[in-house]
């Protein structure tokens, strides 16, 4: 490990207490010790049991690199597992192809990023692939002017994937949008519990919002120039 990387470590904490004192579902525990983490970043260790136990929105500065999608993956994860652990309710009655089941969304600037994040989300959920779906959302399923044969297929991809019922959508903002506008999320505002704004300093410079104070959920801003609170 680098010492750039070494210097964002913090020194008095191991991820396996730093776990325990939050509660992390045990399956996320087993997932964050098989991808060899030991130390939490500063980050980490500061958000995750804020994120996890006060239930209050959270504005977090954190750079490239600082360990950030982890930080945010967790308790996102964790949220639904335990929702999930206390629900007596019939997923396949619960669920539907207008996004009544999702319960998070994770909104980044670029595809490129909603690729990493997946792949992250992927990974926490190795011993959970059964009670944690995850999918990426794209603007270019739109099928509009000029996207042709390529954006058809691409529109029918994704809305297959809504129609398996994901717990956890990562999407540029353009992208959801162009899904609500569609009517294929329209229950999205009374089921997610969870959003995440990644890169949100990025996000809001560009315009790339929708309108946050729609949906009642626990709010997490990422970003590197976020104000002072």
């Amino acid at each position: 490990m680098s010492s750039r990387n070494e210097k964002l470590l913090d020194p008095n904490e191991t991820f396996s207490a730093l776990c325990t004192t939050v509660g992390l579902d045990i399956r996320l525990r087993k997932a964050v010790s098989r991808l060899g983490h030991v130390r939490p970043t500063l980050v980490q260790s500061k958000a995750l049991p804020l994120a996890i136990t006060s239930g209050k929105d959270l504005l977090v500065r954190a750079r490239t690199g600082s360990g950030k999608t982890l930080a945010y993956c967790l308790p996102v994860l964790h949220k639904i597992l335990e929702k999930k652990g206390g629900d007596n309710v019939n997923e396949e009655e619960e669920g539907d192809d207008e996004g009544g089941n999702i319960r998070a969304v994770i909104l980044v600037p670029t595809r490129e990023l909603s690729t990493q994040v997946q792949k992250t989300l992927l990974s926490l959920t190795y011993y959970c692939r059964d009670d944690v779906k995850v999918a990426v959302l794209s603007s270019s399923s739109g099928g509009g002017k000029g996207s042709g044969k390529r954006g058809d297929v691409a529109a029918a991809q994704q809305e297959a994937m809504l129609r398996d019922r994901p717990d956890v959508i990562v999407s540029t903002p353009a992208g959801l949008l162009h899904h609500i506008r569609n009517g294929t999320l329209k229950k999205l505002k009374t089921s997610v519990e969870s959003l995440v704004v990644d890169e949100a300093d990025l996000i809001l410079s560009f315009g790339q919002y929708y309108h946050f104070g729609q949906f009642s959920m626990a709010c997490i801003f990422f970003g590197r120039k976020l104000p002072h609170v």
